[in-house]
């Protein structure tokens, strides 16, 4: 149930994101954004569960206790 719900949070940002011409990529890890996302949308899901250090290596860093993740 996990893994579908990452996968549709992922479809739904590069839904949106391709609206805004900013197509997104998706490899075996990660759905991201070359550029900064539309306000509110995240320029990065992880699609592993709860492996951050994936989100690391793309050099995100949390910003609080939420798992909010900036570049």
């Amino acid at each position: 149930m996990i893994d579908f719900a990452v996968r549709e949070n992922a479809a739904w940002c590069d839904l949106v994101c391709r609206t805004h011409g900013q197509p997104g990529s998706v490899d075996a890890d990660t759905w991201s954004v070359p550029r900064r996302s539309p306000p509110w949308y995240p320029d990065a899901v992880t699609l592993q569960g709860t492996d951050l250090t994936i989100a690391r290596r793309y050099g995100f860093r949390a910003v609080g206790p939420l798992r909010v993740w900036a570049r």
